[in-house]
């Protein structure tokens, strides 16, 4: 998760390639075909993440109708759109992984839904790799917004309970805090 991409992590792709890979996606998203959508993140990951393009389609992927439980290939979709808008490195990005970081943006409260628990873990995880993708970002983006939502949620040590149990605001803080400390180690 921690892997910031470096100049010899970037091929060269051509104007025609990053076209064909973006609507690829943008097709694979608007058919909920999320094992083509992963693979042109894959491909994107290779030197075209930063592509202003990718913003608007990770936001579609990450908005679209889901069922309570999450089919397996989507909840990897969702979670390597996540990183992917870490290593994109705009403040668009950012902005929609501080709205990913909120729980109503996953469709909380859920009033009078029994929620599973492998459902309630899916979007604790997805809520927890929003805040890390922002630990990818350049400080200049990433560190004001860390330190605000440091505000919101006190850096104490995550707590130990069963995972059914566990709540995203239990190692918030603590997370966030980490985060900010290795932005300001770089």
């Amino acid at each position: 998760m921690g892997h910031r991409p470096t100049p010899a992590d970037q091929l060269s792709w051509s104007v025609a390639d990053v076209d064909y890979v973006v609507a690829k996606a943008a097709q694979a998203v608007d058919a909920a075909d999320w094992l083509t959508y992963r693979c042109c993140l894959f491909a994107a990951r290779t030197g075209m993440q930063r592509d202003p393009r990718w913003v608007p389609i990770h936001q579609k992927a990450l908005t679209s109708p889901r069922r309570e439980k999450v089919a397996l290939d989507h909840g990897y979709a969702l979670r390597e759109t996540l990183r992917m808008l870490g290593q994109a490195n705009s403040a668009e990005a950012a902005a929609l992984l501080v709205q990913a970081n909120q729980a109503a943006f996953w469709g909380a409260p859920f009033a009078g839904q029994a929620l599973r628990e492998s459902t309630k873990e899916t979007l604790v995880h997805l809520r927890s790799v929003a805040v890390s993708a922002l630990g990818l970002m350049d400080a200049e983006i990433s560190l004001p917004i860390l330190q605000t939502m440091a505000d919101q949620y006190p850096n104490k040590q995550p707590v130990a309970k069963p995972s059914s149990e566990y709540e995203f605001e239990d190692g918030a803080g603590y997370q966030i805090q980490k985060l900010i400390n290795e932005i300001n180690a770089r």
